[in-house]
């Protein structure tokens, strides 16, 4: 049947003016509505009422387009996954279990809602403008029990997270919080907590996640362990410097902090390992032992020290 077209080539061709196509009409389109300008199809309906297109196949409904005027909302419904594409390439995805995917990979993992990617370098943009917070990305844990936290993780090529910055929500009454960071460093094992800034800003390194210390309410701590725990400095690498330590427990004696320097200078891998590297000792019974070398003191320091009643001992 043709409207306004003499020559119809579908079931239904309506033509109000002819669009200058000069091709074969495509038989598949079965309705063919064209212009010269602008073609549409129309519904009109109370303003209660539901207008649409529904998709059937052999075993009944499977797609719809619907608008619903009563509250003017656009509704998409399929028993399968929405695609949306442009330029012949799939850059949205919705599957059937409500997961999202943007980009041109349509899979979406079983534990995730949205997965973002491309083939190449991908970007994530939030952008405001106000004169104080701009933008910002809220993580939120619904659960009240203390100590629940978000995390933002990091992942390798194979999907297993290799380090991680965590959120906790310690105290839920008072909307206390502290940030740990997570490194991973065996196979078969979940990242472990490395540093982490208590609620008072005390930052604690080496897997503590208490801030022990009353004296010290907003500095740092370092956990003393068997395979090391201190302070290193790396030396700049030339005009003679060397890398120094700053350890407890480390080549003197457990109980001890020591300070030592490595034998080699301007050697980014050579560092202190024996006990002739060791410079100063602080004792837990309180005294100070020059391991290697002297103390040295210019004139004044020197006029002003005294004995006691030992000759052994000066202060």
């Amino acid at each position: 049947v043709g409207i306004g077209y003499d020559s119809p080539t579908v079931k239904l061709h309506v033509r109000e003016a002819a669009s200058g196509f000069s091709g074969t009409y495509d038989n598949r389109y079965h309705v063919i509505v064209e212009d010269d300008a602008e073609a549409y199809v129309g519904f009109y309906v109370p303003d209660n009422g539901y207008a649409g297109v529904r998709f059937n196949d052999t075993t009944g409904l499977e797609g719809v387009i619907d608008y619903y005027f009563n509250d003017d909302a656009m509704h998409f419904h399929s028993t399968g996954t929405h695609i949306f594409k442009t330029a012949g390439t799939e850059r949205f995805r919705i599957n059937s279990t409500g997961g999202v995917s943007l980009g041109n990979n349509p899979t979406v993992h079983a534990d995730y809602i949205l997965h973002i990617e491309d083939t190449g370098e991908t970007n994530v943009k939030v952008e405001g403008s106000t004169s104080t917070l701009g933008a910002r990305i809220s993580l939120q844990n619904n659960d009240t029990t203390a100590n629940a936290y978000s995390q933002y993780a990091f992942n390798d090529a194979g999907g297993q997270s290799t380090s991680a910055i965590k959120g906790i929500n310690t105290d839920q009454t008072n909307n206390y919080g502290e940030m740990a960071f997570l490194t991973r460093n065996a196979q078969g094992l979940p990242p472990a907590e490395r540093m982490r800034i208590t609620k008072d800003g005390h930052v604690l390194f080496s897997g503590l996640t208490t801030q022990n210390d009353p004296r010290n309410a907003a500095g740092i701590t370092i956990k003393s362990a068997s395979g090391g725990g201190g302070v290193s400095f790396q030396n700049f690498g030339g005009n003679g410097s060397r890398n120094w330590r700053i350890r407890p427990d480390d080549l003197v004696d457990w109980g001890t902090l020591e300070f030592s320097v490595s034998p080699t200078a301007n050697s980014a891998t050579d560092w202190p390992d024996s006990l002739d590297d060791t410079v100063l000792t602080l004792k837990p019974d309180k005294n100070v032992l020059v391991n290697n070398g002297n103390i040295e003191a210019n004139d004044n320091t020197l006029s002003a020290v005294s004995k006691t009643a030992s000759t052994d001992t000066y202060y």
